[in-house]
């Protein structure tokens, strides 16, 4: 049987893979778990350490001092918190005694901005005149021109000899006719199709990942689909068939029937009603203060992997169980508020 010890240190290797991938909640979660069970090893408080802020850091990296006062790490790690927050405050020091930079900038900026409105106003007036006499010497220009004019040279030939009274109801009418622009329209093509069924019922079918995507899910959109009769999950990426693996589900048909959502993930969640770990947790849905979800095969204290053999007919408590390779994949594809629906 593991020990506490053991188990803490099971615990923080997951804590600095997970560190590693990116996905600090789960790296801190992790280690503080590893804490509880074991606060007598230094590396979790390093984690922690590494994790938080400089402030906060401080105090993860005095507890590491207290286990191994001799840790070179954590005196670094000390160091460096503490230099940071000095120079921090020398910072915040100097910006409430000195003026404010920013202050002097926006004076700046507002005579600047002044300094370019009286130029604008200038040229515009400038602009203004010189376009107030051009206009006035084309006005006097167009005024001599139409005095000397013969207009009888605007007429048609044929009314040219009744210039002399043209009555308004012989005046000629100029109608300008453009030559009209075609503009070409693209062509659509309309694509008819039926949607394929999101429910194979052969697990061996594989949904064709080019085939028209249902009215239900866009592109995008990751469905989990978990049929009891077949103890298999299907996951899907619109309705492209992402994984298809075996299952057992809850004994005596402990498994609710109904669509939900993952509530929440953890690489490493204890189940303290059965006393084992679940590997790769997807929470569901709740049954009172219990909650069911996807995970691993369990793991029980002293390390031993159970209903590995039980894979394919209902085993579980409630929970929906995986091998643990394809637990992994569907923990690390499947997001918070990926839909699940489990049926018959």
């Amino acid at each position: 049987m593991l020990s506490n010890r053991q188990i803490a240190e099971y615990l923080i290797q997951r804590a600095l893979k997970e560190k590693s991938r990116g996905k600090k909640q789960a790296a801190r979660s992790l280690a503080q778990h590893a804490i509880s069970l074991a606060p007598e090893l230094e590396e979790p408080w390093l984690i922690l350490a590494a994790l938080a802020n400089p402030r906060a850091s401080l105090e993860y990296y005095q507890e590491a001092l207290k286990i191994n006062p001799e840790s070179q790490r954590a005196r670094q790690g000390l160091y460096d918190a503490e230099n940071w927050l000095q120079k921090t405050n020398r910072f915040l020091a100097q910006q409430n005694t000195s003026p404010r930079s920013s202050d002097k900038g926006y004076a700046t900026a507002i005579k600047r901005l002044g300094m370019i409105l009286v130029s604008g106003m200038l040229v515009f007036v400038i602009l203004a005149v010189i376009f107030v006499i051009s206009q006035n010497g084309i006005a006097k220009g167009n005024d001599t021109t139409s005095t000397e004019q013969n207009f009888s040279t605007l007429l048609p030939a044929s009314t040219a000899s009744s210039a002399e009274t043209p009555s308004p109801a012989h005046t000629p009418t100029i109608m300008l006719s453009p030559t009209p622009v075609i503009i070409p329209v693209a062509t659509a093509t309309t694509i008819a199709s039926q949607p394929a069924s999101l429910q194979p019922t052969d697990p061996s079918v594989v949904i064709n990942p080019l085939a028209t995507l249902p009215s239900t899910y866009l592109p995008g959109d990751k469905h989990i689909v978990v049929n009891i009769t077949e103890q298999h999950l299907y996951a899907y990426q619109g309705n492209a068939l992402a994984f298809s693996f075996t299952i057992s589900s809850g004994a005596d048909n402990s498994t609710s029937i109904g669509t939900f959502s993952v509530l929440d993930k953890n690489p490493l969640a204890y189940s303290a009603p059965w006393g084992f770990w679940m590997p790769d947790w997807l929470g569901i849905y709740w049954v009172g203060d219990l909650e069911n979800g996807i995970h691993a095969l369990p793991v029980l204290p002293d390390g031993s992997i159970i209903w590995g053999d039980s894979l394919g007919t209902p085993a579980s408590h409630g929970c929906v169980v995986l091998d643990t390779a394809d637990a992994r994949l569907l923990y690390d594809w499947a997001d918070i508020g990926t839909q699940v629906v489990i049926e018959r």
